[in-house]
C-alpha cells in the first residue's frame, strides 16, 4: 500500500529588516524583521523559526551559510522580530545575508559587516 501524503502550507515570510546597504559591526545586535501576514491567527510549534548568517559570492551567486551556529532558533514566526548579536569574529564583508528558515528559506538582501576594530594600538600605562 503507498504512503499516504498530508497537505502541507508553505509560508513566504520576506525579510524587511536588515535592508540592502545597512551595515553592522561583529559582536554587534540587531533587530531581524520579516512580514507575518500570511500566518494563521494561532501558531502551533511548527511555526517556529531560526535565523542563519551567510554570504553570497558575487562571481557565481552562491550562498554560503553558517547553519552550525545559528544566530536564533526556536522563536516563533509569528512574532515577525527577533534579535541577533552578530559574532564577533567576523571579516568585514558587503554580501551578508540572514536566512529565515521556517516553513520555506527567505534570504535579506546583502548588508554590510564590519570586523571589529583591532587594539593593538592602544597603550596601556
Amino acid at each position: 500500500m503507498p504512503a499516504q501524503l498530508n497537505l502541507r502550507t508553505v509560508y513566504d515570510l520576506p525579510i524587511t529588516a536588515p535592508r540592502a546597504g545597512d551595515t553592522f559591526t561583529a559582536g554587534g545586535t540587531t533587530s531581524v524583521a520579516w512580514h507575518t501576514a500570511v500566518l494563521p491567527a494561532s501558531g502551533s510549534p511548527s511555526h517556529n523559526g531560526t535565523l542563519v548568517l551567510g554570504f553570497v559570492q558575487s562571481a557565481d551567486f552562491s550562498e554560503y551559510l553558517d547553519t552550525e551556529h545559528p544566530l536564533a532558533s526556536g522563536f516563533s514566526l509569528q512574532a515577525g522580530a527577533q534579535s541577533v548579536t552578530f559574532p564577533e569574529d567576523l571579516p568585514s564583508r558587503d554580501d551578508y545575508i540572514i536566512v529565515l528558515f521556517g516553513d520555506s528559506g527567505n534570504i535579506s538582501p546583502r548588508f554590510i559587516i564590519q570586523a571589529q576594530p583591532t587594539l593593538s594600538h592602544i597603550r596601556v600605562t
